[in-house]
């Protein structure tokens, strides 16, 4: 049990599940490294299904992203369904005792544990690792470094070496007898003596053999391959005033191995590499024998304020992984110290003494009485000023809220406390939050006061919400008069919705037939763009027919339930109804009703048209002109070659399309049986070496039937499938009622 499972969210980071894959796969193995379960055939348990999986891995990493809390298009948050697939992986392998780490990626924060189901909740005490496609090498090198310690930690420990037993050569003497041999011969007792001399002359070869180790001569032994071990794997540096080195942070490279270890370049890279200098480097000799050390000295110098991170990468050749010792610290602003000058003034110096006169003998009458001498007045006594604390900032961050700025900080020590240039004056506490508006980059600056006077300040950049333009009002051209045409075309190039419908007939009326003869609003007045004008145009006599009998009116509309195949996603119903039409287009709008609030959307469609995205808030589908027959470009055998393909995903693209007519057949909807030609569509794309298959869409299989009475088409299946033939999505379009004149 010691493979890797990746759980994420299909919505919220596919693209980051894909690539973390192939890094894995790359340095593990792709037999270690698993994605989501997929493909559950019908009828399978999927917990079970599930259950199955997680009991060959020992590690499960969870992607985070922003949308990873996020509701589907009913409002109802994923994770609160027990049936979501993210929820049933995470909980069962907390439930198991799995290791599970979260991954946090696109700037995504840990959920707090409020927010969670009581089954995920002990998610929020593992530490998390963070991921970015900017600085994707190191990022995930440490979360590699991260699972090879997790790996490694879990692993017997291999048996050692049974020690070599020394050979013994044990002579035991011969036993004494007590009683004397009196029938012993001479020649008995020589032979005797020459046996006791032979064993002692094998004694001594026994040790001379032993001392020498003449078998192990020919021995060679091959020595294991040179290893880097970095001490430490990440360094953070304590918090530094801007323009000031801090103490050095020692980086210890150890050789594990048997062999001599080269070294390469040593440098340092990352947005904020020249806040981080190599100071000292013992390293640079570029050898490191077996069991030797080597150090380097790294310090920090902030050049700008917020947290500054860097990545030292040392090249090397060692079997072991890459050494890049990821580095942060935060710059702070300086303090400024403020003193209150004194009020109070000197004392004055004492008055000077008098030196007393010489003895003499004073005359009698002429003795007077001294006056006592005079004393100076001592100063009067000061009492020491009280210094108050030194003030701190324990914390000053952002985030947006919506389209808003959240400030968050935190003081101690301080009596007051400003943020500039908005809000002000705020509440001097520990822990506090303050909304302001968000308008574009600011640079907000908290400062905080103490009863002494003395003022710390610390500094953050904000990239805010850039509120969009106001918008601008536009004159509506005059199109009474022009054709439909000529009046449709400006109208749009000046940004306005264009809605045409028919007038009464008028027999008596000399304007032109499909030319316009009165608008709303009328021309001149100021709207803004995007609005809706509508046009009123002559109609056609009744013997002349302005569009095929087979192309839609004006008003017709049809309505169409959507289903996919996951039990997570809702039901929904699209309204379609046409608003314009031409014997060379067909204008409509399509309307979607969700969580009580309704949009809607418009297209046009042209004979040439082929694929049309219909994309808004809470629905994405695309759809093959559905008026083709209506325009004669459907017959049996007609191909289509090199569509082209709307693109879904960014990260899934270079599609290749091609599609025919299969020919008539009958096809059943709630909305009636219709005879329909059957269309087919197939997409595809090449899928790199080492992607991961199970994720990765290759191949989409579009079915499609068009029917003449209905004038649009009634069904309408679009399936996914990976490399492999697993089915990731199959969504149904089904006719439920339609309108037709």
């Amino acid at each position: 049990m010691n493979g890797i499972f990746i759980s994420y969210r299909r919505d919220d980071a596919p693209g980051y599940a894909g690539r973390l894959y192939d890094r894995l796969a790359a340095h593990f193995g792709s037999d270690r490294v698993f994605m989501d379960v997929q493909g559950i055939e019908p009828g399978v348990d999927f917990v079970e299904a599930i259950e199955r999986a997680l009991s060959s891995c020992e590690i499960l990493i969870v992607l985070i992203g922003k949308d990873w809390l996020a509701a589907d298009s009913a409002g109802r948050r994923r994770l609160d369904d027990p049936a979501d697939f993210v929820r049933l992986e995470t909980a069962s392998a907390l439930a198991r005792g799995i290791r599970v780490v979260p991954v946090l990626v696109e700037g995504a924060d840990m959920p707090r544990a409020d927010l969670l189901p009581a089954d995920l909740q002990p998610l929020v005490r593992r530490q998390a690792v963070e991921l970015s496609h900017k600085q994707w090498d190191a990022t995930s090198a440490e979360l590699i470094r991260t699972l090879e310690k997790i790996l490694d930690r879990d692993k017997p420990r291999a048996a050692g070496a049974q020690p070599v037993e020394r050979p013994r050569a044990e002579a035991k003497p011969a036993e004494a007898t007590a009683q004397p041999q009196p029938s012993l011969s001479v020649e008995h007792r020589s032979a005797a003596l020459y046996w006791g001399l032979g064993a002692l002359l094998l004694l001594i070869a026994a040790g001379v053999l032993y001392l020498t180790h003449p078998w192990r001569k020919d021995v060679k032994t091959t020595p294991s391959p040179a290893v880097l071990s970095v001490t430490p794997d990440k360094v953070e540096f304590a918090e530094q005033k801007l323009q000031a080195a801090g103490p050095p942070s020692v980086i210890t490279l150890t050789n594990r191995g048997g062999t001599t270890l080269h070294i390469g370049t040593v440098k340092l890279e990352g947005p904020a590499v020249a806040d981080f200098t190599l100071s000292e480097n013992q390293c640079s000799r570029g050898e490191l024998a077996a069991g030797a050390s080597c150090a380097m000295r790294v310090s920090f110098t902030p050049r700008a304020a917020g947290l500054r991170a860097a990545t030292l990468v040392i090249a090397h050749d060692a079997a072991s992984a890459a050494a890049n010792i990821s580095m942060q610290g935060r710059g702070t602003e300086p303090a400024l110290a403020q003193v209150t000058p004194r009020d109070d003034k000197p004392s004055p110096p004492p008055a000077p003494q008098t030196a007393p006169p010489a003895e003499h003998k004073p005359d009698v009458a002429a003795v007077q009485p001294k006056e006592p001498p005079v004393r100076p007045t001592p100063p009067s006594e000061r009492k020491p000023d009280v210094v108050a604390a030194p003030p701190k900032i324990l914390r000053f961050e952002s985030r947006l809220v919506d389209d808003k700025v959240q400030l968050c900080y935190g003081v101690e020590n301080a009596a007051s406390a400003t943020i500039t240039p908005e809000p002000g004056a705020v509440k001097p506490l520990d822990k506090e939050c303050v909304l302001v508006a968000g308008d574009g980059r600011k640079t907000y600056t908290l400062n905080a006061r103490n009863a002494s006077g003395v003022v710390v300040t610390r500094a953050i950049a904000v990239e805010g919400p850039v509120k969009p333009p106001a918008a601008q009002l536009v004159a509506v051209p005059n199109e009474v008069g022009k054709s439909r045409r000529d009046a449709t075309a400006e109208l749009e190039k000046a940004g306005f919705e264009v809605r045409v419908v028919e007038g009464k007939p008028d027999s008596k009326s000399s304007a032109a037939v499909d030319s316009v003869v009165a608008q709303s609003p009328k021309g001149g007045e100021q709207l803004k763009a995007g609005a809706r004008i509508t046009l009123e145009i002559t109609p056609a006599p009744a013997s002349v027919a302005v569009a095929p009998a087979g192309f839609p009116r004006v008003g017709d509309s049809w309505q169409y339930n959507f289903k996919s195949i996951w039990k997570n996603i809702e039901p929904r119903t699209f309204v379609h109804r046409v608003t314009a039409v031409s014997d060379r287009e067909v204008r409509e709008t399509m309307s979607f009703t969700a969580n009580g609030s309704k949009t809607s959307d418009s297209k046009s469609f042209a004979a040439e048209s082929r694929f049309v995205e219909w994309r808004g808030q809470g629905y994405y589908f695309v759809e093959f002109n559905p008026f083709l027959q209506a325009f004669g470009a459907l017959q049996p055998g007609t191909t289509w070659k090199s569509l082209v393909t709307p693109i879904e995903d960014p990260f899934f693209s270079n599609w290749y399309s091609e599609g025919r007519v299969i020919g008539w057949d009958s096809v059943s909807v709630p909305a009636g049986s219709f005879k329909a030609l059957r269309v087919e569509l197939n997409s595809s794309r090449s899928v790199s070496a080492g992607s991961a298959a199970q994720a990765a869409p290759a191949r989409i299989r579009y079915v499609l039937w068009y029917s003449p009475d209905a004038k649009r088409t009634v069904k309408h299946i679009r399936t996914v499938q990976t490399a492999d033939g697993t089915k990731l999505a199959e969504d149904t379009y089904e006719l439920v009622k339609y309108a037709v004149q």
